[in-house]
């Protein structure tokens, strides 16, 4: 079984993550963008935080 790598950014802490999801909120809301990050999670592959714009929901249930 291979393992595809992480092509998603990658932030060092739960805290960063955060704090880039409140920048893009606002930078976004101001342009009406389509996408917008919902939250910020921990990647069980790379162990890194990444952000995405899923449902919570949708997020647990594909992980492992």
């Amino acid at each position: 079984m291979t393992t595809r790598p992480c092509t998603k950014r990658r932030y060092g802490s739960e805290r960063s993550a955060k704090q880039k999801l409140k920048e893009l909120r606002k930078s976004r809301r101001r342009r009406h963008a389509i996408k917008v990050e919902d939250h910020a999670y921990h990647c069980p592959h790379c162990g890194a935080w990444h952000l995405t714009s899923m449902p919570r929901e949708v997020v647990s249930l594909e992980r492992p």
